[in-house]
């Protein structure tokens, strides 16, 4: 029965890696367990200047995607932390440092976050034309009373900055 999950997802194997331009993009494999099913997963890799990248996969499919940018500066790329989310709403996130947070028994993991990078070749990079503000949201209003009821549908009313590419919530 699907409703006795109450753990987050097990990230069970994880599977990329190479040199990479801008214009290319870069596939990663995820195997992970779960009583019910696995429907998302976010990435979040780290550059040696401290700039975040995050990839997705939000049809649940194993795959997550990440598209090389002209703003990617070149050199290396690690994962710093995998969040997994299955069909009940448990969620597990595993980060480079050993620990692990979410619906989930145990503090730790032992998955070995150090071969988990990549290296973009990025020859055009040019660090002046380099985007250093994260993006910010404009207004954000909860449709209705905020009262809700298991199977109801909630809706916000939001707006951001132009050029926002992706958003997680």
């Amino acid at each position: 029965d699907l409703n006795d999950d109450t753990e987050g997802p097990i990230l069970d194997s994880i599977s990329f890696g190479g040199t990479v331009s801008p214009g290319n993009r870069i596939f990663i494999g995820l195997n992970a367990i779960d009583d019910s099913e696995v429907i998302a997963a976010s990435i979040q890799f780290t550059n040696s200047d401290g700039k975040s990248f995050y990839s997705f996969d939000t049809d649940g499919d194993g795959t997550s995607e990440l598209n090389i940018r002209d703003n990617m500066s070149s050199g290396q790329y690690a994962i710093e932390s995998i969040t997994l989310s299955d069909t009940n709403y448990n969620y597990s996130t595993y980060n480079a440092d050993g620990s692990l947070y979410g619906v989930i028994d145990n503090p730790t993991h032992d998955l070995d976050f150090s071969k988990m990078h990549f290296t973009v070749d990025n020859s055009n990079y040019d660090p002046a034309s380099d985007d250093f503000l994260g993006p910010w949201v404009s207004s954000f209003r909860i449709q209705g009373d905020g009262n809700l009821s298991p199977g109801d549908t909630l809706y916000i009313d939001l707006s951001a900055q132009t050029g926002v590419s992706q958003m997680k919530m």
